[in-house]
């Protein structure tokens, strides 16, 4: 049977080192190999000469990579391995792996291994050793070799490395790569210098390696470094750059020595030392290289790997990470995650990834590789990395991180333990009540779960009804490897001395904890009257365990005997693991009489060293010792004391129960419960991965000059990792210019599907593709657009299934060509001003588009008709929060917006409202306004604009940007006459200026988050009628309210949900375990024109258990559980209006605050009455109006910012003549004795503006938000402000860190890195100074800048004071940051207009001639530098920044800045050796 094919392409220059023949050699083993050189420096040469159209089974690209249209154009192939270099492949300036994001990628560099994972590609893992060469000597010590291949390692370089040592002499083997230089030596050098070119054998080079002690490693980073690595394996002491690869084997001092390129130190040795290094070289290589020939097969394993989609599993490491810190012990639940740890991360049909915060990181990356025996092959992953491409997150203890929640296409597993706490709060303390209870409600958040047995699964079935049984799947635990029969009697010996147990005697033994529901104190008290009884003297009873707070005074209390027998009950305390085995093996048998275990690895432990158990016939235990083992009831004295003679005098009976028990042990394997594990995620992934099919409309491209984008989206659709299938559908119009021979070509590879006839428009062709479509999911991608993430359809197909959605949406990147232009918001607020979405981001159900379908009447404007009649029916949509397309602006769908454009869009406009409304085409056209409105369209609606705003209007608009710009109202008597607002009307409006965000504010007092948990009103002894509810403010018009809620009331019988309207029962009904309430609400009901309704659930009876009864410290939470409320409202015909979910949308950002004034009455209350953010929380009470009443108490508490924001407000008259206020210090500043004096404070304020904080800062001193906000009284308002942050002005600013993390205070705030590089590399004071001139430093930051302000939105969405929009359309006229997050007055005055204007105060800051005449200083007086000529230019700034330096405000000259910098630096070496680690890790 002939092998199957190969083509090996190789770089040319290996022709000379042979540094890839064994490679070659060892897929000759399994493959008919045909070796291609391929040289990337031959520009225009026919490369695949004698390749073209022939097939391979698979192609090898070691590190090199030819453009992929070459590749794919010449030859046919099935699959595709990539072995690369570390640093790219020569004349590339795109990363190395771009096109080929579609091959399986083989690394030999462990660090580039994890950097390409998190980047979703599919990379893996080994470690390559070449045979050690035993006869070669130790070299002279005085010389060393270098292989002078890089201009920038050389002669003089190797000459200042052993400037302090007496080497004398160096080789310089004189053979540079191509492009590179050879440098000579400089004349005062100290060393004699040999040379040597290409040697004629390698025999040649082996000897002059092998004269030379040290071998200098030629090269800055590898991919495997050949060259060095047979330096080691022939014993030479190695000297290398502190890069990958060469630091991933030699470890400084120790197999070698490392050094930094661009600031090289002197080494320190001696010749003992060298020799040492030598010989632990030969010893490291030679245990690497026969690890290697037992792994290498995996790499032969790897390449014949059918191509599949593995799952990418995100591994709560929480636990892994305390577990390893030293000084902490291990609790049992780490050696759970451990042992699952161990078996997933072996596993070949996933890719594991660790996930912990930034600080655990670091604790991983310096204890956990090196407390593992594993070849560690996973990255690790924090709260800011890219997660777009993880499929699902688990958690072996613990809930689902806030910062994956956000990403909905993640499935989230939890492992559910035990409900010990809950159960039996009598055993624990009331933090661990605390705990526990926070625990159990992040369980929501989760979508399934694994429980440690079938006990545990019925627990939560039984008191945790909000989680759906059927998502629970079992999955039993295992005892370690470590636990093992252990005969050697030396073993056992040396145990029974170590924890004094008695020479000759036998013992009993129980391992565990020693706390209440262990049940020990009967146990105990069993063995005593066990050996009184029977006058026993040869046994023992041990304890192993560490005791809990308490135990010594219960045993004292409850088994006072206890102290006549304490030479026979022995307490070993806290036992090691590698002590377990012979201590569990020596004992006569083992007891474990729980009272309530969700598992007990205890008995399995036992059973698995072969002795036999004594456990409880409760809860889990039955499970795990089956009929191997004796049960009893744990409460029976009798019946311990039958089971200790049973065992104690029966031999046969022991040895028969330790057979059975080692047996039954076997059942039960990690590996078993990680193949539990992952079917079940992999069965739930694919049925959550259904067909998707993929729209590309085109014509001409050729001619159009698009060729080339054309394949850009047909392969980036190609490379997407999904593990459904996909449908890509290719619409061409009868193209004639040789595009269908392109796409002929692509159909018979099988990436695409091409149909090509003609057609009456993009959006007939957009149709036709519906019709043919065949997949659950269409998303149409343009001919000249395309995905700029391999896991689009994963994440959007995922996000959908999990939230049974109608349609996606995400935001994407702008595009002019092939510049980066922006960003691409997804804009759902702005539905009936323009198109809200961008469709190449969207992803939508295909039975959806077929009732919808593109309206081909129009010219550009069909998907915006779509989109608005989507939302309009009540189509459910979800919102992916990733930005994965790329959108080219000037396509197919582009070349007739302008005007038609905005015509088409007010006709949509009338179309759709006037099936619910009177409203004329005129009037919609009156009322229309857009970001950016063309001119032609802006110029002919200034006339229907109040002549009071039309200067204002101007100006936004001259001056407006494409994501954010002008609002133009209609004119105010149209919107009056529409709204049929009789008197007073503009309270509903938001005023008449177009300059700033303006914020409705409705007179809602009552208003809260609707979805979430509703917790039933406890004073601590539960009585009748306990409830919960929630009130809204509601419309006078007929509606329908539905809810689906979970209630939970304990074992309440009775127990309702009542409907009142003004406190008037409407409805009233029993609820049972999950209901579907639907609640209809008539006008004649309404008592007012302002009705509060209110939803109340009652229990009408108080819980009736006796824990429950009296008992505050009862953890349980009793209330219910909203899932969604669906508001239907009706129009007078009793036609839908409009369907508003809670469920699927969030209506802060769906429905705009910047909403359009007079659409229609029902609908503008309808999108300000019913948003989910409490609007009552923004609502300044009428009470607390200026001018009413006398001053209100204020306190502002958060960073640095809050005390320059006070200091603004005393400018004031207006806010002086409302309020007082007392300034605290910053939070990070704040003393405990003053967040005493903070929280006094508290409880007699009105006003409290905040910056959020978390409740764990600073170790919980008390000043997280929602602690301080409880102190509030009942009256107070509150204000979350923008604790604003955004570094583009000055991305080289640093924070300079402690040894424990912590910001470096002393002398400066901040940080540069221009200054802190120079000092590092030893620059003067002058050059310094020029870098700041350097027009190329800096100078590609607006990607970073705008991603930076998307990042800002995000942060900003919950919050009532917001800077992001503000910064967007300003940041280019002038400055609005100092540092990164010292804002200029401009930004401030900003801040403080939204408050004021929140809190009814008239801004007497914002005139002009008032700032004048008030002279207010800037408020903040930091450090600051002047903007990079390379950041201004990327930026695109409008303003002159002067070259000027501040220190405290004060203008200093940059000489005398940059020079207390250098003097800071020289008195403080450790931080400076610390933080360029820092910053050497961040980059």
């Amino acid at each position: 049977m002939s092998m199957p094919s190969l083509l090996f392409i190789d770089h040319s220059y290996h022709k000379k080192t042979s540094s890839s023949v064994f490679m070659q050699q060892l897929l000759g083993t399994r493959y008919d190999i045909t070796v291609f050189s391929f040289d990337p420096y031959s520009d225009g040469v026919d490369i695949y000469c004698g390749l073209q159209q022939r097939y391979f089974n698979t192609v090898i690209l070691w590190q090199i990579l030819p453009h992929r249209d070459i590749l794919d154009t010449n030859i046919h192939f099935q699959n595709g391995i990539f072995f690369p270099m570390f640093d790219g492949a020569p004349k590339r300036t795109d990363p190395i792996w771009q096109e080929y994001s579609d091959f399986r990628i083989i690394n030999f560099s462990r660090t580039l291994h994890e950097e390409l994972l998190t980047m979703g590609l599919d990379s893996r893992y080994i470690q390559y050793f070449p045979e050690p060469v035993k006869e070669t000597g130790e070299g002279d010590i005085q010389s060393a070799f270098l292989w002078q291949r890089l201009t920038f390692i050389n002669v003089n370089t190797v000459s200042k490395l052993f400037a302090n040592s007496p080497l004398d002499h160096i080789h310089i083997h004189n053979a540079p790569d191509p492009e590179q230089q050879f440098v000579a030596p400089v004349s005062n050098l100290r060393q004699k210098v040999t040379f040597s070119k290409w040697f004629s054998t390698k025999t040649d080079m082996y000897r002059a390696i092998d004269a030379a002690a040290f071998y200098i490693a030629p090269r800055v980073q590898e991919g495997i470094g050949m060259s060095f690595l047979e330096a080691m394996a022939r014993g030479r002491c190695v000297v290398a750059a502190d890069h990958p690869t060469m630091n991933e084997y030699i470890e400084h001092g120790k197999t070698g020595f490392l050094f930094q390129p661009d600031a090289v130190i002197p080494l320190e040795y001696s010749k003992e030392q060298v020799r040492i290094i030598q010989q632990n070289t030969r010893d490291f290589m030679q245990a690497g290289y026969e690890h290697w020939l037992v792994e290498k097969e995996q790499i032969l394993d790897w390449v014949e790997e059918e191509k599949t989609t593995r799952l990418n599993v995100l591994f709560d490491a929480t636990l892994l990470a305390v577990g390893v810190t030293p000084g902490t012990s291990r609790t049992g639940v780490y050696f759970v995650a451990w042992n699952i740890f161990q078996q997933l991360v072996r596993r070949n049909d996933i890719q594991l990834f660790l996930y912990c915060d930034k600080n655990q990181k670091k604790i991983l990356d310096d204890h956990f590789k090196e407390a593992t025996d594993l070849n560690f092959k996973c990255a690790i992953l924090d709260e800011n990395s890219d997660l777009s491409f993880i499929n699902c997150y688990l958690n072996i203890y613990g809930a689902v991180p806030v910062c994956i929640r956000k990403y909905n296409w993640i499935t989230s597993y939890l492992f559910l333990h035990d409900l010990i706490p809950f159960i039996h709060p009598e055993w624990f303390s009331k933090n661990n009540q605390q705990y526990f209870t926070t625990m159990l409600d992040g369980l929501l958040f989760s979508d399934f779960f694994f429980a440690n047995s079938e006990y545990t699964r019925e627990d939560y079935r039984k008191h945790v009804p909000h989680i759906d049984s059927k998502k629970i799947t079992v999955t039993p635990l295992a005892a370690g490897k470590n636990f093992y029969p252990c005969k050697n009697r030396m073993n056992s010996i040396d145990i029974q001395k170590k924890f004094r147990i008695p020479e000759g005697k036998n013992y009993i033994l129980s391992v565990c904890s020693l706390e209440p529901r262990k049940n020990l104190i009967m146990a105990m008290k069993a063995f005593i009257q066990f050996i009184r009884q029977n006058n026993v003297d040869d046994l023992v009873y041990v304890l192993a365990g560490t005791p809990w707070k308490g135990f010594d005074e219960l045993l004292k209390r409850e088994l006072p005997e206890y102290i006549h027998y304490k030479d026979k009950i022995i307490r070993t305390g806290y036992v090691d693991d590698k002590d377990l085995a012979p201590l569990y093996s020596g004992a006569m048998f083992f007891v474990y009489t729980s009272l309530y275990e969700g598992f007990g690895l205890p008995p399995l432990e036992a059973m698995q060293c072969n002795i036999p158990v004594i456990t409880s016939n409760t809860t889990s235990l039955p499970e795990i010792i089956g009929d191997a083992g004796i049960m009893i009831d744990p409460q029976s004295l009798e019946q311990h004391l039958a089971a200790y003679s049973e065992l104690y005098f029966k031999p046969d009976r022991r040895e028969e129960l330790s057979s059975r028990g080692l047996q039954r042990a076997k059942l039960f394997s990690w590996k078993r419960c990680a193949d539990i594990i992952v079917k079940k995620m992999q069965e739930i992934e694919n049925s959550s991965s259904p067909k998707i099919t993929v729209a590309t409309v085109t014509l001409n491209a050729i001619r159009s000059g698009r060729k080339q984008y054309l394949r850009q989206c047909i392969e980036s659709v190609h490379r997407q990792r999904y593990s459904g299938e996909i449908e890509h559908l290719v619409i061409d119009g009868a193209s004639d210019d040789g595009t269908l021979e392109m796409l002929e070509e692509y159909q018979r590879k099988g990436w695409i599907t091409y149909f090509s006839e003609k057609d009456s428009g993009i959006y007939n062709a957009m149709n036709k593709a519906i019709d043919r479509a065949s997949g659950k999911y269409i998303a149409f991608l343009n001919s000249d657009d395309y995905w700029n993430s391999d896991y689009a359809v994963s994440i959007s197909a995922h996000a959908l299934e999990n939230s049974e959605a109608d349609f996606s949406y995400s935001g994407c990147y702008y595009l002019q060509d092939n510049t980066y232009v922006g960003i691409l918001p997804q804009a759902m607020g702005s539905f009936y001003v323009r198109m809200p979405l961008s469709h190449q981001a969207m992803f939508t159900r295909r039975d959806v588009l077929k009732n919808y379908r593109f309206d081909e009447g129009y010219r550009s404007s069909a998907d915006y008709d779509l989109v608005l009649r989507l939302i309009l029916g009540g189509a459910k949509a979800v919102n992916v929060p990733y930005l994965f397309t790329a959108y080219r602006y000037g396509g197919m769908s582009d070349t007739n917006v302008q005007l038609t454009g905005a015509e088409e869009s007010i006709d949509i406009i009338h179309k759709l409202f006037s099936m619910h409304f009177p409203i004329s085409h005129e009037e919609c056209k009156e009322m229309f306004y857009t970001y950016k409105v063309p001119e032609k369209l802006f110029h002919a609606l200034m006339p229907l604009i109040d002549p009071s705003v039309q200067e204002t209007a101007m100006t936004a608009w001259k001056s407006s940007t494409v994501t954010d710009g002008t609002f133009i109202p209609s004119c105010f008597p149209l919107v009056q006459k529409i709204l049929g607002i009789e008197n007073n009307w503009k309270q509903y409006a938001w005023g008449s200026s177009c300059e700033q965000e303006l914020d409705f504010v409705p007179k809602v007092e009552h208003v809260i988050n609707l979805k979430g948990w509703h917790e039933l009103e406890s004073t601590g002894i539960w009585t009748e009628e306990q409830q919960a509810s929630f009130t809204i403010r509601t419309l006078p018009q007929d509606y329908t309210l539905t809810l689906q809620l979970t209630p939970y009331l304990g074992n309440t019988p009775q127990r309702s949900v009542h409907c009142l309207i003004n406190g008037e029962e409407v409805l009233c009904k029993a609820l049972y375990d999950i209901t579907e309430l639907t609640i209809p609400v008539a006008r004649s009901q309404f008592i007012d024109d302002t009705p509060l309704l209110t939803v109340m659930l009652r229990s009408e009876e108080p819980p009736a258990s006796p824990q429950e009864c009296g008992q505050s410290s009862d953890p349980r939470r009793l209330g219910f559980m909203l899932h969604s409320c669906l508001l239907e409202v009706v129009s007078k015909n009793n036609s839908k209006l409009l369907d508003l979910s809670f469920q699927f949308m969030n209506f802060s950002s769906l429905f705009t605050r910047k909403i359009f004034l007079g659409v229609s009455n029902k609908l503008n209350d309808i999108l300000h009455r019913y948003r989910l953010r409490a609007i009552s929380k923004n609502s300044f009470p009428k009470s607390l109006a200026v001018g009413k009443h006398s001053k209100k108490k204020l306190l502002f508490v958060g960073n640095c910012q809050a005390g320059g924001l006070l200091e603004l407000f005393s400018y004031s008259t207006n806010f002086t003549n409302a309020f007082t206020w007392k300034v605290f210090p910053g939070v990070f500043a704040i003393t405990p004795e003053e967040v005493t004096t903070l929280r006094e404070e508290l409880r007699t304020t009105d006003v409290f503006l905040f910056h959020p904080v978390q409740e764990s800062y600073r170790n919980n001193i008390g000043v997280g938000s929602k602690t301080l906000k409880s102190f509030l009284p009942q009256h107070a308002v509150c204000l979350s402000v923008s604790p604003t942050y955004w570094d583009a002005y000055n991305p080289e600013l640093f924070y300079l860190r402690n040894p424990d993390g912590s910001h470096v205070t002393e002398q400066f705030d901040y940080h540069n890195r221009l200054i802190f590089k120079s000092f590092i590399e030893g620059l003067s004071v002058k050059d310094t100074i020029l870098r700041f001139s350097d027009p190329t430093v800096y100078a590609g930051s607006l990607p970073v800048a705008m991603n930076s302000l998307e990042e800002l939105k995000h942060r900003e969405m919950s919050l009532d004071i917001k800077t992001e929009s503000f910064i967007r359309r300003n940041f280019h006229e002038q400055r609005l940051f100092w540092t990164l997050n010292h804002p200029t007055n401009a930004l401030l005055l900003h801040i403080a207009d939204q408050i004021f204007s929140l809190l009814n105060v008239k801004n007497d800051l914002q005139k002009k001639e008032h700032r004048k005449a008030l002279d207010i200083p800037e408020l903040f007086t930091s450090v600051s530098f002047p903007i990079l000529p390379g950041v201004a230019k990327s930026l695109g700034l409008l303003f002159a920044d002067p070259f000027i330096f501040r220190l405290g405000g004060q203008e200093i000259a940059p000489g005398d800045l940059i020079n207390r910098y250098f003097q800071f630096y020289k008195k403080n070496p450790d931080l400076v050796l610390l933080n360029k680690s820092i910053i050497k890790a961040q980059n």
